[in-house]
């Protein structure tokens, strides 16, 4: 009986909702009309979705520095509320969702009727210019473009080198935190660690932590090795004079004894991670939207475990260290990389192709070699030309062993 009652519910609850996506488009519509009541009239307005965090904070970072002297107002849609914290000179306005607030799918469709219906019919109306992310992604008017390579498409066309000149040549608009909210996580953070005091330099040790055992993207590509194989930079940070903040998904257990090093993950996503960020002279980590962060705000960054060929960093005397990659046994070239599949889409369960993280000798002395500022070998060169790593000029470490 009990079993029959909630399946009655789960079909009706089923039927609703695939009803409700026969009227998504009316419906979005209608949210909008209600939402239009908080536009200014005169601003410039940007749109911003999207589910990764790196993304939301690269475009708002981007059309920021595209636009230092005009005031901007942004229409954020889903939770966008951590990042309008670190831009205070803009105006952000919380898109009110009526309708399956969380879906990504219907995220992207509201984020798209909301450009149309504001271009079309209230752009004229209320004065006001609309700045659309394709205009700074894939605008036609820039000289040349850099290829990447992502899990969603094999060769995308990015012209995100203008964004990189910029943190290059842009040190006024950085993002930052409000004093009040410095204060704020300063606090929160010597509740835990009380004798922590602040006339150090500040490193970030930022890692991603495994999910599961399976050989997919996330897994293999974009997340590091054994957490133990980063203790030897923490160390180093340390005898350098360092307060070494941990931050990400990672757990930092085996740190707990290594005096100088502050266990802080927990708060990686709320204020106390975004001060870090902002306010570090080094950070160690992987590739991560969070990086764009400590970059934007002109900190030294080392990236190692780094994903395959495809991406790069901001700042051409940060650090990368790539993951080995290697087809029956054999170390493959940057070459066999860029026209691997399997590689370019983490597509590796049913592969030949292995991909191993660094070695804790392959990340110590590269480390070293980082904080020393020794010269190394320009590996860029061994990229294509229309790559974002050759365009980047990134020191690319060694592999020791």
């Amino acid at each position: 009986m009990i079993y029959r009652s909630l399946r009655l519910i789960y079909r009706s609850l089923r039927l609703i909702y695939r009803s409700l996506r026969f009227f998504l488009v009316p419906i979005l519509v209608f949210e909008f009309y209600l939402n239009r009541f908080s536009l200014k009239r005169g601003y410039k307005y940007i749109v911003n979705y999207h589910w990764s965090f790196g993304h939301q904070f690269l475009y708002l970072d981007w059309v920021r520095r595209s636009n230092p002297q005009g005031v901007l107002c942004c229409i954020y849609i889903d939770d966008c509320y951590q990042i309008s914290r670190l831009f205070p000179d803009v105006y952000f306005y919380k898109y009110k969702c009526l309708i399956f607030g969380k879906s990504r799918a219907v995220n992207l469709i509201r984020e798209k009727l909301t450009l149309f219906l504001l271009k079309q019919f209230y752009g004229t109306k209320y004065g006001i210019e609309l700045i659309d992310k394709q205009d700074f992604y894939y605008k036609d008017t820039f000289s040349h473009y850099i290829k990447i390579y992502d899990d969603n498409q094999m060769k995308q066309y990015y012209n995100i080198y203008d964004y990189f000149d910029k943190l290059e040549n842009d040190n006024i608009c950085r993002p930052r935190l409000s004093e009040s909210d410095k204060i704020v996580a300063k606090k929160l953070i010597n509740e835990k660690y009380k004798n922590l005091k602040w006339d150090r330099p500040t490193a970030i040790v930022q890692l991603r932590g495994k999910i599961g055992d399976n050989k997919d993207f996330t897994n293999v590509i974009r997340n590091p090795g054994d957490i133990k194989n980063y203790l030897g930079i923490a160390d180093n940070l340390v005898k350098r004079g360092y307060n070494v903040f941990g931050l990400g998904e990672a757990n930092f257990k085996s740190y707990n004894s290594l005096e100088g090093f502050y266990d802080v993950s927990h708060y990686t996503d709320k204020i106390v991670g975004l001060f870090l960020q902002t306010t570090c002279d080094v950070f160690v980590g992987q590739h991560s939207g969070s990086l764009l962060i400590p970059a934007s705000c002109g900190s030294r960054l080392f990236i190692s475990d780094a994903m395959m060929y495809w991406q790069a960093i901001p700042g051409n005397q940060n650090y990368i260290l790539y993951k080995r990659c290697y087809l029956n046994g054999n170390l493959l070239d940057i070459q066999s990389i860029s026209n691997s599949k399997s590689i370019l889409f983490g597509d590796l369960e049913h592969s030949s192709v292995s991909i191993l993280p660094n070695t804790v000798r392959d990340i110590n002395q590269n480390f070293i070699n980082f904080m020393d500022n020794k010269d190394m070998p320009q590996m860029y060169n061994l990229y294509p030309l229309d790559s974002l790593p050759y365009y980047a000029k990134n020191i690319i470490g060694e592999y020791y062993e």
